[in-house]
């Protein structure tokens, strides 16, 4: 194996937790906020979105292979990124599903010790209505597991936003948030 020594080296993750902030002045903001609550729930996480009516009929028949199989069989070619000039329209329906991201959620949620069943929104349920009436602040840790989109990315999206559930899947009226 080609990398098979890099299991030997002395990781600094391996010893210290590592976090990240885009500058000093940024912790030193986020330092200055109160402590949330520790009464806050561990987790709430929404993902593994159906992004059109097919996907979401091929998930009920074959829930695990179809995520493999999207995201092996549709690739998404975004306007914005490389190589994709020459598309020129780009809808919701056309996002695979990505493989791996409600086994994801579930892992997380047992790490935490939580039961994946009473925190998680997958599939249908991973959808606009369920984010906006949750209460988020309830909880220390919020998780998405789905596609993160820019600008471009999609016909008629002028934000970045978090590719959810479509809402004619979800049985609602809300759009990407």
């Amino acid at each position: 194996m080609l990398f098979a020594a890099y299991r030997s080296v002395p990781w600094l993750a391996r010893t210290h937790a590592v976090t990240s902030a885009p500058s000093a002045s940024a912790l030193w903001a986020l330092r200055q906020l109160p402590r949330g609550s520790a009464k806050r729930e561990p987790l709430i996480g929404f993902g593994d979105p159906y992004f059109s009516l097919e996907q979401a009929q091929r998930a009920e028949a074959k829930p695990i292979e179809v995520a493999a199989a999207d995201a092996a069989g549709l690739a998404v070619r975004r306007r914005a990124g490389p190589g994709a000039a020459s598309v020129d329209s780009a809808e919701r329906a056309q996002l695979p599903r990505l493989p791996d991201t409600a086994d994801e959620l579930r892992s997380i949620a047992r790490a935490l010790g939580v039961d994946p069943a009473k925190v998680l929104h997958l599939g249908k349920d991973a959808n606009e209505q369920q984010v906006k009436s949750a209460e988020l602040s309830r909880f220390r840790i919020i998780a998405f597991s789905t596609h993160g989109l820019l600008p471009g990315d999609l016909n008629g999206l002028t934000q970045p936003a978090l590719a959810l559930t479509a809402p004619e899947v979800a049985g609602s009226t809300a759009t990407v948030c």
